[in-house]
């Protein structure tokens, strides 16, 4: 009887490998293998990490470019009457999207404009025009039907990737980041890593329902963020979860004590993983790293001046100032330059008042030329680090470019409210909040890639008759 079952099964069986199918067409799979690669190298940066260990043979910009040429080669020949589907696509998004375009057109120009009076600083205008060319080109990226049925795989992938590099970081301090102490991963800066990892998770979350995946990626996203040490990574991610949380309530009405014990839970877990890291990584016993961990828990003053004995000899004896604006520059030692600065009146703040000073720095930058700004680059140029992207478009472009830089994150916020596309409108959300804590939001090209694929999602998908989540 066994024998005669075991035959059966096994007739069985053969039928359904003689049957079988591939499902996955040769040409769905080359697209499929395209754009995961391409969203894994230009979401994380790792082209760029691969270039500083001088693993990348080739320039930084020509990867960029023959990557998205590859993609868009193919989109070319596989789609149906492709020169007139992508006119009529980019026709689209621009009608859809053409206040917030506008804008980010405006502030290209002004960067512009504005390396006239300081040509020298050529890269740093580029900042602003190579994004808006990468963001044009993966405006067509939505045009291929695997963008828009795996977009959100493609994107979780490249999280998981980035917030494993930090997890490296960790374990074996200096694998990736500048310092020994912060972990940054691929992003190589660690304020940075924390924000690629909260730009990373916003577009991933499910935003229609409840959903235990978003519990799991808001989780990953906390831990990544706390192993950085970022004071303003914690107040954005706080902020994007209790905002997600507001929402997802809104949204399922009937689930609401399941929801809030949900997240409780996660919180309360991701609480008690922070509190096992900081008892077994070697890296948080670093006394920066102890004196970070302690602002967290208000255990410390976030403001305190000190004198000059408070600071290394080493580290005084090769101070070097620069006149204007009272910014210290520390060319020997980069890290003793993030360790100190100094104020008008000649006294040291200690790292926990930095930020206070190159606020109190940038503002004397602001008054010295508020109505035409000091042009492209002069912040850099300067050291001058006011951690506040407001502040800097106001610096460099003048009054009007800190207002096209406010109405460029409006307008994006807006374009996506109107579509009912929240994760682009939550992504947006943390762009806008992060940028209270950071000056280098143009040097981040995952930005500019999401922003054009999530922008015309809603477009190609309206057009295929396609859901998009």
């Amino acid at each position: 009887m066994s024998r005669i079952l075991s035959g059966m099964s096994m007739n069985r069986i053969g039928e359904i490998v003689r049957s079988w199918k591939p499902q996955l067409r040769l040409g769905d799979a080359v697209v499929h293998i395209l754009l995961a690669l391409f969203f894994v190298v230009f979401l994380t940066d790792l082209d760029m990490n691969l270039r500083l260990r001088e693993w990348l043979p080739v320039s930084r910009l020509a990867a960029f470019a023959a990557c998205m040429a590859a993609i868009l080669v193919y989109l070319i020949f596989s789609i149906g009457r492709p020169w007139s589907v992508m006119s009529g696509h980019a026709l689209s998004v621009w009608r859809l999207h053409k206040p917030f375009l506008l804008v980010f057109a405006a502030l290209a120009v002004l960067s512009l404009a504005q390396w006239i009076r300081r040509p020298d600083a050529a890269p740093v205008a580029a900042t602003v025009v190579i994004p808006l060319c990468i963001s044009a080109a993966a405006v067509f990226l939505p045009l291929a039907a695997q963008t828009r049925r795996g977009w959100r795989a493609y994107l979780w992938t490249a999280f998981l990737l980035y917030c494993l590099t930090v997890w490296v970081d960790a374990l074996m301090p200096g694998t990736f980041s500048i310092s020994e102490w912060r972990p940054a991963g691929l992003a190589v800066d660690y304020n940075a890593g924390a924000y690629m990892a909260l730009l990373l998770a916003a577009p991933i979350l499910a935003y229609r329902r409840y959903s235990a995946v978003s519990l799991i990626a808001l989780w990953l996203a906390g831990l990544t963020v706390f192993l950085t040490l970022s004071r303003g990574g914690m107040l954005v991610y706080l902020l994007l979860t209790f905002c997600h949380l507001g929402f997802v309530i809104w949204r399922t009405p009937g689930k609401r004590l399941i929801v809030g014990l949900s997240y409780g839970s996660m919180l309360f877990l991701l609480a008690f993983s922070a509190w096992l890291s900081a008892q077994s990584l070697e890296y948080l016993q670093h006394p920066d790293a102890q004196y970070r961990l302690k602002l967290v828990l208000g255990q410390t003053s976030w403001t305190r001046v000190g004198s000059e004995d408070d600071v290394p000899e080493d580290i005084s004896s090769r101070q070097q100032r620069y006149l204007e604006f009272g910014r210290v520059v520390d060319e020997a030692d980069p890290d003793a330059r993030e360790r100190i600065s100094e104020t008008r009146d000649g006294a040291l703040a200690s790292v926990d008042s930095a930020r206070i000073v190159r606020l109190k720095n940038g503002l004397e930058a602001v008054a010295a030329s508020p109505i035409t700004g000091h042009g492209s680059g002069f912040s850099s140029d300067k050291q001058i680090s006011p951690h506040n992207m407001y502040l800097l478009a106001w610096i460099d472009y003048g009054i009007l470019g800190a207002v096209l830089y406010a109405a460029l994150l409006a307008a994006g916020f807006w374009s996506f409210y109107r579509r009912e596309a929240w994760h682009g409108m939550f992504l947006m959300g943390v762009v806008a909040s992060w940028s209270m804590f950071s000056h280098t939001m143009f040097d981040h090209r995952p930005l500019y890639v999401m922003l054009g694929v999530l922008l015309a999602l809603p477009v190609a998908a309206e057009r295929e008759g396609d859901a998009v989540d």
